[in-house]
């Protein structure tokens, strides 16, 4: 059980309608040691407030009492006084002292705590204080702020832990007192760490910063805004910490733009910074069947190294997870990010005459790019180089680079359509034993055609490339291109009921390497869909796959050309059911089968219950 009481009373001071006012508060909370919350109801820093270290279960006793006088025109002032007992052993009083003041032109916030706990045959000592001062001249806004912690923890005979610390900051800025048009902000600050050694809180780190912001927001079609800062970091005392002297820098901006009534918009944002990439290495842990996402392909020798895992081609059969471990290596990089999204919609400003369709309005297209990259470049105007992208390039450190551009002829059309995609996903990282790198290109085409209320046909092209190259594991080196065709025909005659007939036709070739894999699949499927109130969703589905491969099917290479199946004769089928109990309660069943030769067949199912509060 847990209990909490709290009473308010306001006292005015005076009879004006603007006039002083007393405001006191007492509060009491008590908490047994039994009880636990289904949700968080207490502070986030809720410990570091108290210096807290046992998480252990204990019964709590916390009361405050609180004054705090105020006046509208001018602000507040408070101070509250507060006691904690947790267990038998813990005890912390914490003074705290708040206010908000604001006379003529000129501003102080300012806010300071005293804690002191006492835990068996430990205690500590916690300061905090934290002040802003400003003055209003005209347009803008000079200021001050002032921070700081001091937090001493002793034990036994009054000896300094080496858990305390203390820190100071100092900061001035200039900022705009306006801020519905154009707002700005500059400002710099000094910040000196002191960590305990031999009984003393001894200086350990100085830290210079300088920041600006800018932003435009006074036109909504065209909002602008910037940020940077840049940080030196020296070393007081190498004794006391393991970090290296360093000089950071970030900058940010971006962009949003939206003309012709949104028949154009922009979205760009650019970021730029330097600091530190980690080494990373990876396990694999085996868990239930269906809850993984990899899959095991033994070499043979019985013993799991990295390089015999692959993704699971049905989820019903992954049962490894990549876990990755943190290392102690870094690398000094600079980094640099860029987003960019485009949409042309000419139907939203190109008037067609009444009764007719103006050809143009028929199109409409996205543009969409995303790059991230951390490089080891020193030359500052070359870090800054986002499309820098090449793997290759022996400075390039980690990347992640998405780019795609979508053209549509008819969208929104209920006829028919025709879209046209280009893709191209990157990715270079960086792992103890060396880079490894995937690169992904597509170039796709898809038509629909509503030849009648119950007939649909579509028909999709695709060529693309898939290359992936390890500097640790030459077995995982590929480079595939493939050629895939599959026309679609849906029968719906209702809205509870479609039967849909695929072919596809997959050709897969591995361009590297001297053996010249290559895969021909013919994939015939049929896909069911029953929809009703009472009996739910039902879906079923079977499809025969007749594989031609020249190399042996248990290599890795064969299971990301094969999809996991062999080659020959392969059917893969599956049935499942999601019905609605009640009106908060969902039962979902999946059956999943499939059959190569030489193998034998693999059920697969399961069952999940959803309730929705």
């Amino acid at each position: 059980y847990a209990l909490r009481v709290i009473h308010n009373k306001i006292f005015r001071l005076d009879k004006k309608e603007d006039g002083w006012n007393l405001t006191s508060t007492l509060n009491y909370e008590h908490v047994n040691k039994n009880f636990k919350p289904l949700e968080r109801y207490r502070a986030v820093e809720f410990e570091r407030d108290w210096n807290l270290v046992n998480a252990r279960q204990e019964t709590e006793n916390i009361g405050s009492v609180q004054f705090s006088v105020s006046r509208k025109s001018i602000g507040n002032i408070s101070y509250q006084s507060k006691y904690f007992q947790r267990g038998q052993p813990f005890n912390a009083f914490n003074q705290v002292f708040t206010s908000s003041l604001s006379v003529k032109k000129f501003r102080l916030v300012n806010s300071a705590s005293y804690l002191t706990t006492k835990n068996d045959s430990a205690r500590s000592q916690y300061i905090r204080h934290k002040s802003d001062f400003s003055r209003q001249l005209g347009k803008i806004i000079l200021g001050t702020a002032e921070e700081g912690e001091r937090n001493r923890f002793y034990v036994l005979s009054d000896s300094l832990s080496p858990g305390s610390f203390q820190f100071q900051q100092l900061q001035f800025y200039l900022s705009s007192s306006d801020s519905s048009g154009i707002s700005y902000r500059a400002e710099v600050s000094r910040r000196n760490d002191f960590l305990a050694s031999a009984g003393k809180l001894k200086e350990s780190t100085v830290a210079d910063n300088a920041g600006i912001t800018f932003a435009l927001t006074k036109n909504p079609k065209h909002i602008f805004s910037l940020g940077a800062t840049y940080r030196e970091l020296r070393i007081k005392d190498t004794v006391l910490t393991s970090l290296e002297p360093q000089k950071s820098f970030l900058g940010r901006t971006e962009y949003r733009m939206t003309l012709f009534k949104g028949g154009l918009m922009s979205s760009t944002y650019f970021e730029i910074g330097t600091g530190q990439e980690q080494k990373k290495q990876y396990v694999y842990l085996e868990v239930p069947v269906g809850q993984g996402v990899y899959v095991w392909l033994d070499d043979g020798d019985g013993i799991k190294e990295l390089n015999e895992f692959e993704v699971a081609a049905f989820a019903s059969s992954g049962n490894f997870v990549r876990v990755f471990i943190p290392t102690n290596e870094y690398v000094t990089t600079r980094s640099n990010q860029i987003n960019q999204v485009l949409s042309v919609t000419p139907s939203n400003f190109i008037q067609s005459p009444e009764g007719k369709t103006n050809f143009f309005s028929r199109l409409s297209n996205q543009t969409q790019g995303r790059i991230e990259r951390k490089t080891s470049d020193e030359d500052f105007a070359e870090s800054l180089n986002p499309f820098r992208t090449g793997i290759d390039n022996a400075t390039l450190i980690s990347l992640t680079s998405l780019l795609r551009n979508t053209f549509y002829f008819n969208r929104n059309s209920s006829v028919y359509g025709f879209d046209a995609t280009w893709q191209q996903n990157s990715t270079k990282s960086l792992y103890s034993n060396g880079f490894e790198y995937r690169v992904f290109i597509s170039k796709n085409a898809n038509v629909r055609w509503n030849i009648s209320r119950s007939f649909l046909l579509t028909s999709s092209i695709e060529a693309s490339n898939k290359t992936n190259t390890s500097e640790f594991f030459s077995s995982r080196d590929y480079d595939l291109s493939s050629l895939v065709y599959e026309p679609r025909l849906s029968f719906q005659p209702t809205t509870s009921f479609r039967i849909t007939l695929s072919i596809r036709s997959d050709e897969i070739e591995n361009l590297s390497g001297t053996i010249g894999e290559r895969a021909e699949k013919i994939k015939s499927g049929i896909d069911v869909k029953y929809n009703s109130v009472s009996a739910g969703i039902l879906t079923a589905n079977f499809n025969y796959i007749d594989i031609k491969f020249n190399a042996q099917d248990n290599t890795p290479l064969a299971y990301e050309m094969l999809n996991g199946l062999r080659e020959g004769k392969n059917m893969t089928w599956g049935l499942s059911l999601q019905r609605s109990i009640t009106s908060f309660m969902q039962l979902s069943l999946n059956y999943e089968g499939r059959k190569s030769e030489s193998i034998d067949v693999i059920h697969t199912g399961g069952m999940q219950l959803r309730a929705y509060f």
